[in-house]
């Protein structure tokens, strides 16, 4: 049976039942009955409202785990993208730092020596770069 339909047929009963209650022909062994009959059926009624509170709430946090499950997943899949795209982007910029350098050095070089055809360094400009050529660390 559905929740509903249990809760209707409660309600239906403790209706009977206090209509009985305001029939004035009662005796009192009757009007005890009665009332115990309410009072049963009323903690009947109470259980059935607890019962069905506590599977809404079930429910309720059964999809909010699920929630935060999904948040937390989709949380660290962006993580893992950024992470990733961090690695390449240091990647690159490592490679950046290293091959920008050689290829100043290479094409200042290539200039210079073109320059000074005849194997001597003789012009200023040139004299002058070339200490910068051979990157060396200082102490």
């Amino acid at each position: 049976m559905d929740e509903n339909e249990i809760q209707g047929m409660l309600d239906e009963a403790l209706k009977n039942e206090l209509q009985k209650l305001n029939n004035r022909n009662l005796d009192d062994d009757e009007i005890t009955t009665v009332i115990a009959r309410i009072r049963n059926l009323h903690e009947l009624h109470v259980e059935e409202l607890k019962a069905q509170n506590e599977v809404e709430d079930k429910a309720l946090r059964r999809n909010m785990e699920v929630d935060v499950h999904d948040n937390d997943e989709r949380f660290r899949l962006r993580q893992e993208r950024s992470e990733k795209l961090d690695r390449w982007l240091k990647l690159g910029m490592g490679i950046l730092e290293l091959g920008l350098p050689l290829a100043f050095y290479g094409a200042w070089m290539k200039m210079g020596f073109e320059f000074e055809e005849n194997g001597a360094i003789v012009s200023g400009t040139f004299k002058n770069l070339i200490k910068f050529f051979k990157p060396t660390k200082k102490a």
